[in-house]
């Protein structure tokens, strides 16, 4: 795969949105499932999605896929972004 900054130059894409359950000075053994997007932030309400959206319908259509780990969300997000665009 290529290193992170080269794929998120390739899509356009800005943004890691981690979804932390933990408190400040938790040490969990495990991370929660899920819990990783990239994309870019956008839409009626600045949700992560793999393209610039415009409407509601858009963002339910490109929403960035959660993923178990950075990478996992990384490879969930080309093949959406592939699908439709």
């Amino acid at each position: 795969m290529d290193p992170i900054y080269k794929i998120f130059a390739k899509y356009g894409w800005r943004d890691i949105y981690y979804a932390n359950p933990f408190l400040p000075n938790d040490y969990p053994k495990l991370d929660e499932p899920n819990r990783w997007h990239v994309g870019v932030r956008t839409g009626p309400n600045n949700i992560v999605c793999v393209k610039p959206c415009k409407t509601e319908e858009e963002v339910e259509k490109y929403k960035s896929p959660s993923g178990n780990s950075i990478n996992e969300a990384i490879i969930k997000s080309i093949r959406l972004y592939e699908k439709y665009i």
